[in-house]
């Protein structure tokens, strides 16, 4: 009895003391790993100016483009390349084209296709425009008003030839040559007639000469949709016109030697001409 009781007493003693059982070992929590999250950098594209367009439209950004003052030497042209990072126009001078030579016997052509050419070309008033339709350009005067001209040629110019391509829609107009302070020939064309006039100094015109016109749907009237052919010449003393080739007039006078030529409005006129060319006669 007494051997039990101290054999429990030394295994408690064991317990306490000596450590006879070993105590457990705690499991150690895992420290979680942050796995790390990668940046991502978006670069922001640099902006593309937009080409700058001329006369009033926009260029880089949305600005409006800065007027380039350009100043050229004689024989150079002002030349338009777009506009900087600043919306400034970027020009530079370059050789001026050149035109493309006259055939000889040519003093006179325009087909309205070249501004600068017209401009340069012609004096004429407010009525006169250039316009283009179906892939045409051509010169056209609408208006209630007598006495709009367009002026154009040498007061030097003798014996030539001035023709054309016409419509006329409605109205009167006139070609007029040998143009000068003394005076003038004048070929008025209408719908359905056409008349040879001479201006003397200041004075009326006066009608020499009338022919009446059978060209189109109607007896001795122009077909109004469509163009025609007019040559109004000068060589020496005759006076010719001619219409899609037939003769409407052929007069001789001796009045007026020289001068330059015009055309003019009348009576409410629409028409429209182009190719117009004055040759030596």
């Amino acid at each position: 009895m007494k051997s039990r009781l101290a054999l429990v007493l030394l295994v408690s003693l064991c317990l306490v003391f000596a450590g006879c059982v070993q105590k457990p070992v705690p499991t150690p929590t895992p420290t979680p790993i942050t796995t790390p999250v990668a940046s991502v950098f978006v670069a922001t594209p640099t902006p593309t100016p937009s080409p700058c367009v001329l006369s009033g439209s926009t260029c880089c950004r949305g600005q409006l483009c800065n007027a380039a003052q350009v100043n050229c030497v004689e024989g150079t042209v002002p030349s338009y390349s777009g506009c900087t990072d600043q919306c400034v126009v970027v020009a530079n001078c370059v050789p001026r084209p050149t035109p493309t030579p006259l055939p000889p016997g040519t003093l006179f052509y325009d087909d309205f296709e070249d501004a600068i050419t017209t401009a340069g070309q012609w004096a004429m008033d407010p009525v006169w425009t250039v316009r283009k339709l179906d892939n045409n350009t051509f010169l056209f005067a609408s208006t209630s008003r007598n006495n709009s001209f367009a002026r154009f040629g040498s007061p030097a110019w003798t014996d030539y030839a001035v023709s054309m391509k016409f419509k006329l829609d409605s109205g009167t107009f006139r070609v007029i040559a040998r143009n000068s302070s003394a005076g003038a020939y004048i070929a008025e064309v209408m719908p359905n007639a056409a008349n040879l006039r001479m201006q003397v100094g200041g004075g009326s015109a006066g009608v020499i000469i009338t022919s009446q016109l059978g060209r189109g749907q109607e007896g001795y009237r122009l077909n109004a949709s469509s163009w025609h052919d007019l040559v109004f010449s000068l060589k020496g003393q005759q006076v010719t016109l001619l219409i899609d080739g037939d003769s409407v007039f052929d007069y001789y006078d001796q009045t007026f030697a020289n001068g330059s030529a015009a055309l003019m409005t009348i009576d409410g006129v629409s028409v429209s001409l182009d190719f117009i060319n004055v040759s030596s006669a």
